[in-house]
């Protein structure tokens, strides 16, 4: 009995019972399609190109904000070959992947599942190209005694820099934010003539300081 009640799966947006391992019920995923495919792809609000499957402008965007919990949370491999697909689907329009594309997933946190690299490894499995997890974060740990500038200033490393030489570098994360993480990552790897970020979520300015001011209120 407790075997078949363990194996019982909801939905990680409207709860109801999926009666499957997957994160979402049918209904949600097909939402989820839809609200891919109806967003641009190409983001105008950071210094350099960044694609995104969503863009979150309001907190109060139920389908978005479990997106967000179930990435920070939880991770089922079928959501990042869901989403590996979608951003494949709506980058098609625009100049395609060549052989020289590579995807160089973000350093995920210690003891957490690192949602970049399993999404860099959906984007690698469908389309033949290869993708690295060579990137260490090397921001200090305490930073409370920093400014808000201050804290914002990542800084990484990069092992085997060489393997990434004259390659088109797609750098893949799950949410962007103020864009501070692609920056650093950009300066890490000398400013690379072709570098680019594919996100699945991004997080507008608006959407923060609603949030900043429904917790104050």
């Amino acid at each position: 009995m407790y075997k078949e009640l363990n194996l019982i799966r909801r939905c990680g947006i409207c709860l109801d019972r999926t009666g499957q391992v997957n994160c979402f019920c049918n209904g949600c995923w097909k939402a989820l399609h839809y609200k891919a495919l109806e967003t641009g792809f190409f983001s105008m609000n950071y210094n350099r190109s960044v694609s995104r499957l969503y863009t979150w402008e309001s907190p109060s965007d139920n389908y978005l904000k479990k997106i967000v919990y179930q990435l920070k949370y939880g991770h089922s491999e079928e959501v990042y070959i869901n989403f590996a697909s979608w951003l494949l689907f709506k980058a098609k329009d625009y100049k395609p992947l060549c052989k020289d594309t590579v995807f160089l997933s973000a350093p995920g946190k210690k003891y957490k599942a690192n949602h970049a690299q399993l999404l860099a490894l959906a984007l690698a499995k469908q389309t033949g190209l290869p993708a690295y997890n060579l990137l260490i974060d090397k921001t200090p740990s305490n930073q409370k005694r920093l400014n808000k500038r201050e804290r914002m200033k990542k800084v990484f490393s990069c092992e085997r820099a060489d393997v990434l030489k004259n390659k088109k570098i797609i750098f893949v994360d799950d949410v962007i934010t103020t864009g501070s993480t692609s920056e650093a990552v950009y300066r890490a790897l000398n400013q690379p003539k072709h570098f680019r970020s594919w996100v699945i979520l991004e997080v507008t300015a608006k959407s923060r300081n609603e949030k900043l001011n429904s917790l104050n209120s």
